[in-house]
């Protein structure tokens, strides 16, 4: 019988560990908010979710980030942040109303107390030339996200997410192969990318908690609430700042993401194998047949929530495509209409209205799940990861580019250029003779561009667990021919305007600090009501 390897054993003891859990006693007292009012918060963030896409899992800490901008940078609150904080995180079905401790308020508050010592000289400064404002916006920015990150993980803890990084990680060291690295490059900064991209590539992991995880590796006594260390990073601030974000944004993690993308598939099967039931997964990852069977079963599993996250996904930016487009319909192209041609020329507004949010729909509604194969290649790959079998290694090797200037260089990017001449070409040509303006036009193939990006990243999340890559066809390359240049684009305009969304502005900064404070008059109002009707009793 073959041995089980000393990562997978550590892995099924801290994942043991973790699945424990700690039982809050009853006597301990939680925090209750009102039905009523939560309602209303909860129907907020609906809202505000579906006009601003984001992943699923940092739904919550987005929010956390959120509320403490809104409380800390807009409102200047300096006391009691941390149970504004809580409370609304509650109403919005963050945390679980009558389950969440009071306790967690205090330990928020402490969290808070070193990062409002960062920020203190930060959101007050004045008389900022604009480069330099934006540069404060940006510091201001990052603490958040690693502050928000932080507390995030005290209310929800992430030991499963980091025991299953650590694994993964001990494994990937073990088989990577770096044939070439970037000059000076170093032992330690190639492991730090590895780690980064291992992140990003098994759970998801963003820029706000990628900066957390490498604050804290720099700075391991941060949660000790030491004085010293809190003195240097406040003097430091900047400086740790972009040396963080340098090695985020180094492309080397790219690709490395792309090397570890099958090892992630099998990092995650292996993680829902094991949860299954902790308490006896050795000896059922002993036992092959019962072993092959549940990697079978957790695979099925996944395709099915594939399915169904590409479903809510797809909803989610229709609804958001929708919105979006009817406000523009009614506030640029209605009127140029009228401006311009004396009337409103309904068939392209329809159109305008109408076709992307059922182009997104048809796209993705025939994406197929992962074939047998890919379930029997990955049966056999987490076997060779639980007993240490021979496995491929994961070679790294750095591509020559062209130089610049040769005449091969030069064709490609002529050819490059003639693909958006004919993709964009043809769109306008076809727009032209189906009688779009020049401003309905503008809309059609500015929502097409972000319509085909957010289609290529949902239908890319969808095929997460593919492992077995897909030979390609003239008839794929004649799609890639035509669609990539207007997916570029989207990509493009949708990372841009991310930075400048109107509606999240009116949102955050005009609608929703007054929404808030009402929710909580109103809860204080239900509160004084139900005291004055027991007083009757």
């Amino acid at each position: 019988m073959q041995n089980l390897s000393t990562e997978i054993k550590e892995l099924v003891s801290q994942f043991q560990q973790a699945t424990r859990g700690t039982v809050i006693p009853k006597e301990v007292e939680k925090i209750k908010v009102s039905q009523m009012a939560s309602k209303l918060a909860f129907f907020y963030e609906k809202l505000r979710n579906a006009i601003d896409y984001q992943e699923e899992h940092l739904l919550r800490r987005n929010a956390i980030k959120r509320v403490l901008k809104r409380l800390i940078v807009v409102e200047s609150r300096k006391e009691k942040i941390g149970q504004h904080l809580v409370y609304e995180l509650i109403r919005a079905h963050y945390l679980e109303n009558e389950k969440t401790p009071v306790n967690k308020i205090e330990e928020i508050e402490k969290i808070l107390k070193q990062y409002l010592f960062l920020l203190k000289d930060l959101y007050l400064t004045k008389n900022l030339s604009p480069v330099e404002f934006q540069e404060n916006n940006n510091l201001i920015n990052w603490v958040l996200g690693v502050a928000s990150t932080e507390i995030d993980e005290k209310l929800i803890p992430y030991h499963i997410d980091d025991a299953l990084v650590s694994a993964m990680y001990k494994v990937v060291k073990k088989d990577l192969v770096f044939m070439t690295l970037p000059d000076n490059m170093t032992q330690s900064e190639r492991d730090i990318h590895s780690y980064l991209a291992i992140h990003r590539s098994l759970i998801k992991s963003d820029f706000d908690i990628l900066s957390y995880k490498l604050f804290l590796l720099y700075y391991p006594l941060w949660q000790k609430n030491d004085s010293e260390t809190l003195a240097e990073v406040q003097k430091n601030l900047r400086l740790i700042k972009n040396a963080i974000t340098s090695q985020i944004k180094d492309p080397l993690g790219d690709k490395l993401i792309k090397l570890f993308k099958s090892h992630s598939v099998y990092f995650t099967v292996l993680k829902d194998v094991i949860l299954k039931n902790p308490a006896d997964a050795i000896s059922r990852l002993y036992d092959e047949t019962t072993l092959s069977q549940e990697i079978t079963d957790a695979c099925k599993k996944r395709y099915l929530n594939a399915r169904n996250k590409l479903n809510r996904s797809v909803r989610r930016s229709v609804v958001y495509i929708f919105i979006t487009k009817m406000a523009l319909g009614l506030a640029i192209e209605t009127p140029f209409d009228i401006m311009f041609l004396g009337h409103v020329n309904y068939f392209p507004l329809t159109v305008n209205i109408i076709f992307h949010p059922t182009l997104m729909y048809l796209v993705t509604a025939f994406t197929r799940v992962p074939s047998s194969k890919n379930t029997e290649k990955i049966i056999t790959e987490i076997k060779s990861i639980i007993f240490d079998s021979d496995r491929e290694k994961i070679i790294y090797k750095i591509k020559k580019s062209q130089q610049k200037g040769t005449l091969t260089n030069n064709l490609l990017s002529l050819t490059y250029a003639v693909m958006y001449s004919i993709s964009f070409g043809l769109l306008i040509y076809i727009l032209y003779k189906i009688k779009f303006n020049i401003m309905s036009g503008f809309l059609f193939v500015l929502f097409l561009c972000i319509i085909s990006f957010f289609t290529i990243r949902i239908k890319q999340n969808a095929k997460e667990m593919e492992v077995i890559e897909k030979k390609d066809n003239f008839f794929s390359f004649l799609i890639d021919f035509l669609t990539v240049p207007i997916v570029r684009a989207g990509r493009w305009i949708s990372l841009n305007s991310s930075k400048v969304n109107i509606f999240v502005f009116f949102l955050d900064f005009i609608i929703e600090a007054p929404f808030k404070m009402s929710i909580v008059a109103f809860e204080h109002l239900i509160s004084f009501v139900k005291e004055k009707k027991e007083d009757i009793y």
